[in-house]
């Protein structure tokens, strides 16, 4: 029956599939003309939404908050398909993404769904079983549905990883990379669900991984004080662990009080291990670097303090980061175009021709 149709219920003993073969109850969402039949919405924690469901017939819709608000669809699931289970099971306290039917089930692209239907759906039907039945289970089947948590677990992987791919290479941090670079980064990513006020970084520690916000909200702190708040699918941070093997958090990070948070983690060996399978990616990194040195260096300047970042950033995107050995004339008077030139690390000598005066050091 469903039971055997479902991927996710499949791979639990025998023992739990019966069980759930019992237990389970069916119900329907109609589908609408043009509008979207909501299952449950992220963040909710109202009991009614606490319920394990599988698809038997039709299409479901989930759906994330994007990084400015707007909706971002992660995937469209079909018969077999399970939603819901990281609530029931306790792994979460509210829901992470929204979960609703499309207005057209027949329209979507077959290739979102998990078994695609050719005939006109009027109704998506499904079975479900509460989060409260499931916690009753606990004492008799404590193996069975810690097994059961673990496959949830890597459904959920099977079905955010493609999505954070495409998300990746839209923009920021990765957005210079090959796409495959960026497959094969995401192959090794973990996947963590952040409770409640729960440490994700700590100011002054040393970096070891950039990480990527999937749903949720984050908090930003600073010398102990609440600096912002992120939310939305999408948002990058801690990236400079990727680029400096020794640099600390600049800031505490934590998941926000209001709910869970989704993130995934790239380790900087990860990173760096991947560069043997695209040597020529590294090319991405070194200017990466040269702009992140850059950047630090522009802001300290006097003239540039009170500068906007975004302008900041646009002038490391185009500076020259250039190392001269000692003794070695960057620049001759009269010669070449006027440069700004702006030490980093080291000194440097200005000489003035045919001036008695002492040489500056910079």
């Amino acid at each position: 029956g469903i039971v055997q149709s479902c991927r996710v219920l499949r791979g639990v003993p025998t023992r739990l599939q019966v069980r759930f073969a019992r237990q389970l109850r069916r119900s329907t969402f109609h589908v609408e003309s043009g509008t979207h039949t909501q299952v449950f919405p992220a963040g909710s924690s109202d009991p009614s939404h606490n319920v394990l469901l599988i698809v038997e017939n039709g299409m479901l819709e989930i759906v994330v908050q994007g990084r400015n608000n707007e909706e971002v669809i992660i995937g469209h699931v079909g018969p077999g398909a399970v939603v819901g289970g990281l609530r029931a099971l306790g792994l979460v306290s509210t829901h992470l993404m929204s979960v609703r039917v499309p207005p057209a089930a027949t329209d979507l692209d077959a290739e979102h769904a998990d078994q695609p239907s050719t005939e006109k759906v009027r109704e998506v039907s499904v079975v479900m079983i509460s989060g409260a039945e499931l916690l009753e289970l606990q004492s008799s089947f404590a193996t069975e549905l810690h097994h059961l948590k673990r496959r949830i677990l890597q459904d959920l992987r099977s079905k955010i990883m493609p999505r954070l791919v495409r998300i990746m290479g839209q923009g920021g941090f990765f957005r210079r990379y090959h796409p495959d670079f960026v497959q094969r980064l995401v192959r090794d990513m973990d996947l963590r669900i952040f409770r409640p006020g729960e440490l994700i970084f700590k100011e002054k520690s040393p970096a070891h991984s950039l990480a990527i916000l999937f749903a949720g909200t984050i908090d930003v702190f600073m010398n102990g004080k609440l600096i912002t708040q992120y939310a939305g699918c999408g948002i990058e941070f801690g990236e400079s662990a990727l680029i400096d093997s020794g640099t600390l958090r600049t800031a505490t990070v934590r998941c926000s009080k209001v709910g869970e948070c989704l993130v995934c983690l790239l380790h900087s060996d990860v990173f760096k291990a991947a560069f043997e399978e695209f040597p020529d990616q590294k090319e991405r990194l070194d200017e990466q670097v040269r702009m992140r040195l850059a950047q630090l260096t522009l802001k300290d300047i006097e003239g540039f303090v009170h500068t906007d970042p975004k302008f900041i950033h646009l002038l490391s995107t185009i500076s020259d980061v250039v190392t001269a050995p000692w003794g070695t004339s960057v620049c001759e008077p009269g010669e070449g175009e006027e440069v700004l030139h702006v030490v980093c690390m080291g000194r440097a000598v200005i000489e003035r021709p045919h001036s008695t005066e002492e040489p500056l050091q910079a």
